[in-house]
This record gives C-alpha cells, structure tokens and sequence, in this order.
C-alpha cells in the first residue's frame, strides 16, 4: 500500500474514531445536562410550593398576632363612623410601626414578606380604615370572600390574594373579637406585598427563575427574560393548566429559537380559589454551553491525534521507507547492468541487508568480499603463499601451493602452535610498530576492534582454504604494511 493510501487509512480511522467519541460523549453528556435540569425544576417547583404553604401559615399567625391587639377594638367602640376611622387610622398606624420596630415583631416581619399595610372593617363588613391611609370600596364583605369568610366563621383567619389598584397582595383576615364578652365586634385585614422582591428572594432560594402570574398577565418575576415567560405561559399550555385548577407538569418549550425547561404550580390556600400561579424557568441552552467547551477539545483532540499520526508516517518513512527506496534502487542498477555496485550502509534497520547484499555479490561474482575497513586492504592473498599442514603424528609441512610437499620450517611450526591471546597480542603489535616505522599514524587502531575484524578474516579464508584455522604474518613491502594469511591444516 503507498504512502499516500496509508495516510488516507490513517485519517480516516482517526476522524472516524474522533467522530464516534464526539457522538457519543456530546449526546451522553447533552442527555445528563437536560436530566438534571428536569429535575432541578421539579425540585425548585415542590420548593416553591411548600415555601408558599408555609408562608401562607406564617401570614395567617401574623394577622392573628393582630387581631389580639385591642388598640383596633378601642376605634371600633366608638359611636360614630368619622370618629371610628380618626381612631382606627392613629391605632392601625400604631400597631404597623410597632410591628417593624420591636425586636420580636423584626424577627417575625423578616420571615416572610413585608406588611404594606392594615385595613379595620366593621362587624357589617364596610371598610372603616385602612393605614397608611388609602381610599378603597368600602362594601369589603361582598367583594373580599376571606373578610366575608372571617365574618361569617369567627374565631379563625384566612388568607387569600387580592389585586388592589393593580398590585398583587397576599392577605389575611383574622375576626376581632371582644376579650370580655367574646362578641365578633370585626376584622383586621393585613396586606402582604407580592412583588418582584419575593420573586427574586425565591428565584435565589431556588436557583432558577421565577415569575407570579394570574390569567391575563406576570404579576411578578424575577428572571432573566420576563417576555419569553409571558410567551410561554399565554401562548401555550402552562398558564391554562394551573389556572384550571390542574398540576403543572415539567415541559421542555422553545420560543425565538431557544430553548428552555419550565414548571407551573398554583400557590396554595387561597379561600376565593383566586387563580394564582408560579412558573419556574431554566434556560436549557445556558445549561448546555459547557457541552461547546467538551465538543471543541474532542475536536481538537482529534486534529492533534491526526497531525501526530501523520508527523508519525513522515518520521517513518524517512528512517525505514527512504532506506529501503535507496536499497531498491541499488539493485534496479545491477539488473541494469552495473555489476560494480556496491550497498551503502542505509541506516540501522537496513545495514545489515545491505552488507548481505554486498557478500552475495562478491560471491556470485567470484571476486573478494568486501572488508569493513582497511584491515581487510591489509589481508594479502598470494597464489605463493605457503600452507602449513598437520601431519599425522602432528609434526607440521609446508607446502607451497600447487606445489610438492616440503618439511615445514620451525617458525611456521611455532605460528600454528602459539596461544591464541599472546598471538593476538603480538600481531597486533608487531603491525602497529610496522605502520610507526613508515610514519603512518596508529592513533585510530584500537586493539578490540582489530582483532575483533582479524576474526572475521580467519572465518571467511577458513572456508575458503578449507582449513581449520588461519593465521597472519605481518610484511611491508613496497612501501605498505600487510597482513598475510597462513592457512592451517
């Protein structure tokens, strides 16, 4: 396969891999992100539930708390209409100050929302007062079910939410009964604000937003996008559900090409069944940006898993690939005709192929295999040369080659049987100070590497002589330094 098929290969498999990894890990991660979401407004809807239940309680025990103050009775005891409401704004007023200003009315005002006023109506139902001062329909008992109710069921507070001039009140009416005689003498009305302000203490309680709502428009909210809450509520499903008395279910909803995740719930204990709700809303695209981040390093993983494959190739290539082109081409030479060639060494991977290479040349050819550095230009080998053989009764001859036997000379004899570490020694001396004697420098002849290469001498002319072993003489001669082969039989 070429190069250029095994790059197209390599990329491929790592762009598919990387887009398998992109697929899997970004839907994986897309469905955690939009589970927990889900569930994160469950829980935010039953929180705001239960936090408007126990609100409502808490109102419902503040008006009573009230109601059993007799400053409002002593307005109530008076004869006339003008001089009930002189009194009962001075009392009401009163009793409002107080209830911000002690230390235990504090504690109980900062657990739930802010007392925007309190209202006095008489046993009849008409509104005699209210502080601060406002003017308001007085016939309280036929508009107001939770003054009627307290009215009609004394000895018991209700709560209720009421829209007086545009603005949304949770309330609570708690009956005023006279401690001596426990005659009904009226009710006290005190009125919570339900504003933007208890929207945005929910929305940081619960970590979402959230928005109040009746049937034609948000009362209250404290989110990001107010409009696209008002979208969703009044051009869908989710107003209509709570407003109907029916459980808001969890609802995945896009408008304006975004996406969101929003719940409904009714707020609860109202007596005139006044259809309040609140949504809670989560921008799922907000939830989903750290997916960008995850989707962008799996897309640059991949680039850098590919640019590494392929840096891998090229490096590749270079130290194996060019080798082998080069050894290729050494042998298109040959068939080509040039019989001459000779391998160069091509690297570690392929120094030994083409040394093989080399031999097998020489071989075929019948000319000398090539050393591997000038000791071998120092290995003479002469038609004339003498051969030592070994008799039987182990005394040693001489013969020269091609020619008669002869009775071998004592320094052949002693050649053959020399230790073979002082005959290293020796002739490695003895061709160091031979080389000295000529002037030629010595500096780049190591003794290992020398004897090391004297070996592999011996073992290529053992076969060639078919001897048992061969050894050398030093000789100068003209000029040049040579070792010659002796061949033992």
């Amino acid at each position: 396969m070429s190069r250029p098929k095994i790059g197209l290969v390599v990329a491929v498999v790592v762009g598919l891999l990387t887009a398998i990894a992109y697929t899997f890990t970004t839907s994986s991660l897309e469905d955690r992100i939009r589970g927990d979401v889900e569930a994160q407004v469950a829980r935010a809807r039953d929180l705001l539930w239960k936090n408007a239940s126990f609100d409502a309680l808490e109102l419902i025990k503040r008006v009573e708390t009230f109601a059993r103050d007799d400053r409002a009775l002593e307005a109530l005891a008076l004869p006339t209409p003008a001089e009930q409401k002189s009194l009962a704004v001075e009392r009401l007023g009163a009793m409002l100050h107080d209830h911000t200003t002690t230390r235990q009315s504090r504690e109980v005002a900062q657990r739930g929302p802010k007392v925007e006023f309190l209202a006095l109506v008489s046993r009849e139902g008409t509104l005699i007062a209210t502080a601060p001062s406002a003017d308001y329909r007085p016939d309280w008992k036929q508009i107001y079910p939770a003054v009627a109710s307290a009215l009609d069921k004394p000895y018991r507070a209700y709560k209720d939410v009421w829209d007086l001039d545009d603005a949304l009140f949770d309330i609570g009416a708690a009956p005023l009964v006279d401690k001596t005689t426990g005659d009904l003498r009226g009710v006290i009305v005190a009125a919570f604000t339900l504003d933007d302000k208890n929207a945005a203490e929910q929305a940081a309680l619960l970590g979402t937003g959230v928005a109040y709502f009746d049937a034609t428009k948000i009362r209250a909210s404290r989110m990001s996008h107010p409009d696209v809450a008002k979208r969703l509520l009044y051009e869908g499903t989710l107003a209509k559900e709570v407003l109907a008395g029916q459980p808001g279910g969890i609802q995945r909803l896009t408008t304006g090409g975004h996406s969101y995740v929003a719940a409904t719930t009714a707020l609860p204990m109202n007596i005139s069944g006044r259809p309040i709700g609140a949504i809670i809303l989560v921008s799922l695209d907000s939830a989903l940006e750290p997916v960008a981040s995850v989707q962008l390093a799996l897309v640059l993983l991949g680039l850098g898993a590919l640019v590494i494959a392929l840096l891998a190739m090229m490096v590749t290539a270079r130290m194996i690939l060019a080798p082998a082109e080069e050894i290729e081409q050494g042998i298109a030479e040959i068939i080509n005709g040039d019989v001459d060639y000779t391998f160069k060494p091509a690297g570690v991977d392929f120094d030994g192929l083409a040394n093989a290479l080399n031999v097998m040349l020489a071989r075929l050819l019948g000319r000398a295999e090539p050393s591997e550095d000038d000791l071998g230009d120092a290995l003479e080998e002469t038609g004339t040369g003498a051969r030592v053989i070994l008799a039987d009764d182990g005394g040693f001859t001489a013969t020269p080659v091609g020619g008669p036997t002869v009775t071998a000379d004592p320094g052949l004899i002693a050649l053959a049987a020399e230790p073979e570490q002082d005959y290293y020694r020796r002739i490695f001396d003895e061709y160091a100070a031979a080389k000295t004697a000529l002037g030629e420098s010595v500096e780049g002849i190591v003794y290992e590497a020398f004897v090391a290469k004297l070996r592999l001498n011996e073992a290529n002319l053992k076969k060639k002589y078919e001897s048992r072993a061969v050894r050398f003489r030093v000789q100068t001669r003209d000029g040049q330094v040579t070792l010659k082969p002796v061949p033992i039989r």
